[in-house]
């Protein structure tokens, strides 16, 4: 047995990435195939008790088995992005974070959550979500 047997480094595939352009405001990021009709009445009331409009959020559909890629994180306005149903690994960051935690990424706030289709059965994680957001929208 070598060395030479065990990969150094492992080259991603790019048709496995899903690139998202992120847009001021608020970006709101589902796997495609937890994000039903159900799953957007339950994202409509979440907005709605902050105060805001689904209709005014960019929602990307991510499909399954892809990773996501953010082609904008260098924008200079602050925006919020509410990831469902997806690890930061998933996300291409390399970072170690729980969810429902508000972190900031240059000019961007993440947050990460359970998926849509999961939230309703877990009444912590609605609640956790709720106060997060709360807590970003100073109310």
């Amino acid at each position: 047995m070598s060395f030479f047997n065990y990969p150094i480094y492992q080259v991603a595939d790019d048709h496995q990435k899903e690139a998202i352009t992120l847009s001021e405001g608020i970006n709101i990021i589902v796997r495609a195939d937890a994000y039903d009709e159900a799953a957007q009445t339950l994202l409509g009331k979440i907005l709605k008790s902050v105060g805001q409009q689904l209709e005014a959020a960019s929602l990307h559909r991510v499909p399954e088995g892809s990773e996501v890629h953010f082609s904008s994180l260098t924008a200079s306005s602050d925006f919020l992005v509410l990831v469902f149903g997806l690890s930061p690994n998933e996300c291409s960051l390399q970072l170690d974070k729980r969810q429902y935690v508000l972190f900031r990424l240059s000019s961007k706030t993440l947050l990460f959550s359970k998926s849509l289709t999961e939230l309703p059965d877990d009444a912590e994680g609605r609640r956790a979500l709720w106060t997060t957001l709360k807590e970003y929208y100073n109310l």
